[in-house]
């Protein structure tokens, strides 16, 4: 296993976690309490979401505090090509010893090619029975969220 030293970047594709958009804040509470100790989350480490409209409207204040949560508005992949704009073009990716995708989502192995091209550390958190093979190839490590998971049973 890869180490966890140093301050990570967590890109969370927040409907993939919750298993769809009926996601509560409860919910999100939840497999946040659930991720956070399965990836070597620390304090100091920042915590990017993204969310459909529909759900930052109904989660976006009940959130952890530490949770950056922003909207994606609607359509396909919106929040996985808001996460990605935001990883790739706003945030400074070498600030980052880590970057953790919790998704499992082919389209983020884009993101794995920036933060490689960086020399930076990519892992991928997702469920097993919906992690795309090319994603968990373009990763250094995967974790496994459906190990234990109320949600993902």
């Amino acid at each position: 296993m890869t180490g966890t030293a140093g301050r990570a970047l967590h890109l969370l594709d927040v409907e993939y976690l919750g298993l769809g958009p009926k996601l509560t804040s409860r919910d999100l509470e939840l497999v946040l309490r659930h991720y956070r100790p399965m990836v070597g989350w620390h304090v100091g480490d920042h915590l990017v979401g993204a969310a459909s409209h529909f759900v930052y409207r109904r989660i976006a204040f009940d959130c952890d505090r530490d949770l950056r949560l922003l909207p994606a508005g609607g359509g396909p992949d919106a929040a996985d090509l808001r996460l990605i704009d935001e990883a790739t073009h706003v945030i400074d990716l070498t600030r980052y010893d880590r970057i953790v995708v919790a998704s499992g989502d082919h389209i983020f192995g884009i993101v794995a090619d920036a933060a490689h091209e960086l020399g930076l550390e990519v892992w991928a958190a997702a469920y097993e029975f919906n992690l795309a093979r090319s994603l968990a190839a373009a990763v250094d490590h995967v974790v496994d969220l459906t190990v234990g998971h109320a949600l993902a049973a």
